[in-house]
């Protein structure tokens, strides 16, 4: 609260925000978890000798709905620091509940969606993450691209863009606020990986669980286990025949007979169709 007239945007790691005077979508700042502030001018943080569970203006999310997961634009989500985008109005198009925005790259690459709620709406892109060679989040400077998912239809219309905050890269200020124009149809397939890939657990090393990520082109039979170094299986994470689309899988550092397992290097393996790959990770206690 002793920043709240200076503040400009906060934010947590799962790409929530809160933005004074526009629409908060962080419905509680919690003990024990880091936020980032952007301030509009230098002030000084004071922190209270006594708070209650959840102060205003944190406790509710100003009467505007929390994020809404996307079915049909698939994106990895947390490979790097959140970009917030306030989408203010959509105008051409009668946006219904189910309908849903995906935020791209100019490649292509869905970095961010949410559904619509029939209110002003946030959503989170997400950077690149460096540590690994795929690109899997945009690249700061790049050109956003807004689409349209219609449910109803099962069609995506593309949006144009006008910003009232921002100039329309990723990046560009502490948040970008933007109404959004359809101008047509231009698919009526779901929007699904280039490429069968397999990314780097998140994070890494790990405690005492961790996140793997994978991206499938087509449907395929896919096997994903846990080794260790003596190539012994520890754990089978997926077995079974899967939908194309970008997929993530849970991992909590036990074997199959639910005990967990020492810190040391473990191997994740995956065989979908005839694609195999593996990679290195790290569990520190």
């Amino acid at each position: 609260m002793s920043i709240w007239n200076n503040l400009d945007i906060v934010k947590n790691d799962d790409g929530e925000f809160c933005i004074p005077g526009v629409g908060c979508w962080i419905e509680c700042m919690e003990y024990n978890e880091g936020y980032k502030a952007h301030l509009s001018s230098p002030d000084t943080l004071v922190y209270p000798t006594s708070c209650p569970p959840c102060p205003p203006p944190f406790a509710k999310r100003n009467n505007f709905p929390g994020f809404a997961n996307a079915t049909h634009f698939g994106y990895l989500g947390k490979t790097g620091e959140s970009y917030s985008i306030v989408i203010s109005s959509i105008q051409g198009f009668e946006i219904g509940s189910g309908d849903e925005i995906g935020v791209f790259t100019a490649q292509g690459l869905c970095v961010g969606a949410a559904g619509w709620q029939g209110e002003r709406m946030g959503l989170a892109a997400w950077q690149d993450d460096p540590q690994t060679e795929e690109i899997d989040g945009y690249r700061p400077g790049e050109n956003i691209v807004f689409k349209l998912w219609d449910k109803s239809e099962n069609r995506e219309i593309d949006l144009t863009a006008d910003y009232t905050r921002g100039k329309g890269t990723f990046g560009n200020e502490s948040y970008a606020m933007v109404n959004l124009k359809a101008v047509g149809s231009v698919s009526s397939t779901p929007n699904l990986p280039m490429n069968l890939s397999l990314s780097q657990n998140y994070p890494n090393p790990f405690n005492p669980d961790c996140e793997i990520r994978y991206a499938l082109p087509k449907d395929a039979e896919v096997t994903l286990s846990v080794y260790n170094v003596l190539g012994q299986k520890i754990k089978t994470l997926v077995d079974e025949f899967q939908a194309a689309g970008h997929k993530t899988v849970h991992w909590d550092g036990t074997d199959e007979d639910g005990n967990k397992v020492a810190s040391g290097i473990y191997f994740y393996r995956i065989k979908a169709g005839d694609f195999t790959e593996a990679k290195k990770m790290i569990l520190m206690k």
